[in-house]
């Protein structure tokens, strides 16, 4: 009796398996990215610190993603992916006793993300389909490093994975274009939500460590070139 039902189980699996292909309810694709982000609301100036310029840093996305359709060209895009963001960054702090350092930082993240979108396919031909989705992701900090130099001193390579919020919540969107029936290019933008670090606050009496103190709100922004590959 056991193996029948298994049996039975397995058919019917494979029979939504080949139902959903051959109705095209269900997609499932590969992806890979160019990802260029920074670090966004840098600490504003006061009588100690002082920001200075940002720069963008290159990084990477790969992955998998599913598409879900329904109606009308509406779909549900879940994906699963690895990526690599941060940026870099100087600031300026000031002694008081007239000399002035500046510390530069330059971040590297390694994140498991979990974007899931609300999209709308426009068919512009029997080829070429116009995409637009947007949604939100939820990541976790794999692992978080930076190169800390102060001045002409050479740059230090810290962990800081336990300096930052591990669990990073965002907004995605974006707009692509699926062509060749197989193959789909997107351009997306993505602003996190969640603070990067922690928080810093001196303790009172005491000298601030000049490596943290501009630890406030800062939040990585992103820009993705998406190349994707349909395989169901």
């Amino acid at each position: 009796m056991k193996k029948i039902s298994c049996a039975f189980v397995l058919f019917f699996v494979i029979h939504l398996s080949v139902s959903a292909q051959n109705s095209q309810m269900f997609n499932l694709g590969v992806k890979a990215v160019i990802n260029g982000s920074w670090i966004g609301n840098l600490p504003t100036s006061t009588n100690d610190v002082k920001a200075s310029s940002e720069n963008l840093k290159l990084g990477y996305v790969v992955g998998f993603w599913g598409r879900i359709n329904l109606v009308g060209g509406l779909h549900i895009q879940p994906e699963l992916t690895i990526s690599q963001t941060g940026g870099s960054y100087t600031y300026q702090f000031n002694s008081g006793v007239g000399n002035t350092l500046t510390y530069a930082k330059n971040i590297t993240l390694t994140n498991l993300d979990f974007p899931i979108a609300l999209g709308y396919t426009l068919p512009l031909s029997d080829a070429v389909g116009l995409r637009l989705n947007a949604g939100g992701v939820l990541s976790t900090i794999l692992s978080a490093k930076q190169k800390y130099e102060v001045g002409s001193a050479a740059a230090l390579e810290q962990d800081i994975k336990g300096q930052v919020n591990a669990f990073q919540a965002a907004l995605q969107g974006g707009i692509g274009l699926d062509f060749l029936e197989k193959w789909s290019v997107d351009i997306r933008i993505q602003q996190n939500l969640t603070s990067l670090y922690e928080g810093y606050t001196p303790t009172t009496g005491q000298l601030p460590d000049l490596s943290k103190i501009d630890q406030k709100e800062q939040r990585v922004i992103s820009v993705q070139l998406i190349v994707g590959f349909k395989i169901l």
